[in-house]
């Protein structure tokens, strides 16, 4: 049987091959729970660059030159005055392209803003949603790509820009499990927060961490369990509902929800 394909979304000043780095772990655990089924997990790098002068508050005397901006890449530009995400139909239109070429994905995994991207793509792809799409979103996405059958946001976060609110209501469907830091300072915590309560079933895993993808072995369990279930089908993909061996349920596990 094909390999079932998972988007992997990195975060703000990364890229597809840094992500895939700092993913490692992570990657070989679901690839061994999910077993016989097999994963191939795809890793492309957001299409607008990033240099040191976007980054607030770097240091004056490390913008050289723009070749100084080491590998870093951006789903979409914020203005921080009217909260338009620049840039982001141009995202649209790539990861669009991006699916039609390698797909079709059952997931996507995201990473801080590579997070907020998986869940509102999750959103955008889901049937009842379609008639809500705006013209330039349209636009953008012509691919026919099935709805994904889950997401997991590590340190993600709700788009708070009005221009946006028909990804989350109403609620996403698709099962989201929401992995969040209880010492993230990078994320705004009302704004994590939000993500998780437009995500129809409220799943949150919470870790006794900052911003990164967590990968101590509970931890690591818990999302392996929920993207096992969704692999499978087998029903409402839950980090705390799934019936394995005993020693292999969530609820079992030590682990803050």
């Amino acid at each position: 049987m094909s390999a079932l394909n998972i988007l992997m979304l990195h975060g703000k000043t990364q890229s597809g091959a840094l992500f895939y780095a700092k993913t490692r772990a992570l990657e070989k655990h679901l690839s061994k729970i999910c077993a016989p089924t097999r994963l191939a997990f795809h890793y492309p790098t957001a299409p607008h660059r990033l240099y040191l002068r976007d980054i607030p508050d770097v240091d004056p005397s490390l913008l050289q030159s723009d070749d100084d901006s080491d590998g870093m890449y951006t789903w979409w530009r914020k203005d921080e005055v009217t909260g338009e995400y620049k840039g982001i139909d141009e995202t649209w239109k790539f990861l669009s392209d991006y699916m039609d070429k390698n797909g079709p994905f059952i997931g996507a995994i995201g990473f801080s803003q590579g997070a907020g991207l998986a869940a509102i793509l999750a959103s955008a792809l889901e049937p009842g949603r379609q008639a809500q799409k705006p013209s330039n979103f349209a636009a953008a996405i012509a691919s026919a790509h099935p709805p994904l059958r889950f997401a997991v946001a590590y340190c993600g976060f709700k788009a708070p820009n009005e221009e946006y609110r028909w990804l989350y209501e109403p609620r996403i469907q698709t099962p989201v499990l929401n992995v969040l830091g209880s010492l993230d300072t990078v994320v705004d915590e009302k704004l994590m927060k939000g993500l998780v309560d437009v995500c129809e079933g409220n799943r949150v895993l919470w870790h006794p961490g900052g911003h990164y993808v967590v990968v101590k072995k509970q931890w690591l369990d818990a999302v392996g369990v929920f993207v096992r279930d969704a692999v499978n089908g087998s029903g409402q993909a839950d980090a705390s509902s799934s019936q394995p061996e005993a020693e292999e349920r969530v609820e079992d596990m030590d682990v803050p929800f």
